[in-house]
């Protein structure tokens, strides 16, 4: 081959390589958008979901302070428990365990008397646990929890 004929493949080279590189600089820049936006979409969904569970147990200690008598508190317990077994459920596969031992985990004392309907010890135990739960779910939207959970 001429020197020509080298200069030409050589510059050949050097153009398909600059191709090839430029290319998948591309195809990275490109797969980084869509982890972000897979990320922005999880992070939503978490968000959402945290909120959705924080007002449904807003409704459900304000209908515990309405219980007036064991039967009523009976039916109350069965839904809170279930409640809390969808919340712990969802906390520990969206957030990790980490998450959901410390959102189970209520180290203050359990006060007299919450409210002055409570229809026994046990009532009172359980409006405190969801009282204070209330305010891990709070803490969990206020420090923005989901931005570190892992996308499954």
């Amino acid at each position: 081959m001429d020197l020509l004929s080298n200069r030409f493949v050589v510059l050949l080279t050097f153009v398909i390589a600059s191709f090839l590189v430029f290319h998948g600089a591309k195809e990275e820049q490109r797969n980084l958008v869509i982890n972000y936006n897979a990320r922005q979409e999880h992070e939503e969904v978490i968000k959402t979901k945290l909120e959705q569970f924080r007002s449904q147990l807003g409704s459900l200690v304000l209908e515990g302070a309405e219980i007036l008598n064991v039967e009523q508190l009976q039916a109350y317990t069965n839904k809170a428990n279930a409640w809390i077994v969808e919340c712990d459920q969802w906390i520990e596969t969206n957030l990790g365990m980490g998450k959901r031992i410390e959102f189970d985990t209520n180290s203050e004392p359990v006060p007299d008397k919450i409210t002055s309907t409570v229809v026994n010890e046990q009532h009172n135990a359980l409006l405190w646990d969801l009282i204070k739960r209330q305010e891990r779910l709070d803490e969990f939207i206020r420090m923005d929890v989901w931005e570190t959970a892992p996308i499954k």
